[in-house]
């Protein structure tokens, strides 16, 4: 069925995303390479995500594993990419947590962190605080 909604021609606007942001992503749909930044990794994680770009995910991902996480970074990042799905990046933050004696359940951050981070926390495999610990937290997060 034809629409005639469709653009006529006209120049269609992107405003969720720069100019920068937006040229890696092409760069990467034409040539396969794209450059990674600390400042393009969240919109080029969300543009693999909107558009489906499987190979784009997992570049990411690769990118976001090998990132340094600290006390102070690692709930932030964490609440960015909650609704991704970053299996690589998931492991590395969970090996920073131990490695580094990263508390993340007892941090003041835990508390105001988002809903979807709180989950992601709590679907680990491999476990950051003892499960005791992380039901109280869990529960005191519920009545905030």
């Amino acid at each position: 069925m034809v629409s005639n909604t469709w653009n006529n021609g006209d120049p269609i606007k992107i405003e969720a995303y720069s100019f920068k942001d937006f040229y890696e992503f092409l760069k990467f749909i034409y040539s396969g390479r794209c450059s990674f930044t600390d400042e393009n990794i969240f919109s080029m994680v969300d543009l693999s995500e909107f558009y489906q770009i499987k190979s784009l995910q997992h570049k990411c991902d690769q990118f976001l594993s090998k990132k340094e996480y600290t006390a102070k970074n690692v709930l932030v990042i964490l609440k960015a990419l909650s609704n991704y799905s970053l299996p690589l990046f998931e492991k590395s933050l969970c090996k920073a947590v131990k490695e580094n004696g990263i508390n993340l359940v007892e941090s003041n951050g835990f508390m105001e962190t988002s809903k979807e981070s709180v989950m992601k926390i709590v679907k680990f495999e491999d476990r950051i605080a003892s499960e005791e610990k992380l039901f109280e937290k869990v529960c005191k997060f519920k009545r905030l």
